[in-house]
């Protein structure tokens, strides 16, 4: 026969087996009670890990958001003048904010609950894969949105670098910015 251990697996207990168990029944309801205090404590850092995720990533986008507006503000805008009407040929109509276009911001890669927040926070599916965010401030103004897109993305790249390894894998994510004239 082989050699079989009936003694209970905690260290200097005597007492034999419990069924089905390496302990006896006294360590198999203590090992058991450890078990499920592990399992609520691994439930609490992972929803700590969760609220703090959260967190971090509305502090990147709004912060990112700032940035791009600041930028806007900042950007070089060539005023055009166009004559509309051959009636009116001494009459150009003027556009301040220059030349008329789009800008947007597209996350690539982004999977469980980056995905879910980045949905959250105002990105849609877009087309070409990933998720978008369209820039609707500042009117018409191509330079304006494509300023703003530009900071955004470069904001929440570099946010993705800090902080993004410790939720996800940051080299599968890329965020990146898009425009076109109207």
């Amino acid at each position: 026969m082989a050699n079989v251990h009936l003694d209970c697996a905690a260290t200097g207990c005597k007492l034999p087996l419990a069924p089905k168990s390496k302990y006896c029944a006294v360590h198999k309801r203590e090992a058991a009670k450890a078990w499920r205090a592990m399992i609520a404590d691994k439930a609490a850092l992972r929803a700590d890990n969760k609220q703090m995720f959260i967190s971090l990533l509305g502090d990147s986008i709004v912060n990112a958001n700032n940035n791009g507006r600041s930028a806007a503000t900042v950007a070089s805008v060539e005023p055009i003048g166009l004559v509309t009407d051959s009636r009116c040929p001494d009459m150009p109509f003027y556009v301040s904010s220059g030349v008329c276009g789009f800008a947007w911001v597209v996350v690539k890669g982004a999977r469980g609950l980056l995905r879910s927040e980045l949905l959250e926070h105002g990105f849609r599916p877009h087309y070409g894969g990933g998720l978008c965010l369209w820039i609707s401030e500042h009117g018409q103004s191509y330079d304006r949105k494509k300023a703003h897109a530009d900071e955004f993305a470069d904001s929440l790249r570099e946010s993705f670098a800090d902080w993004g390894a410790e939720y996800f894998d940051p080299s599968k994510v890329t965020v990146s910015s898009g425009s076109r004239l109207d």
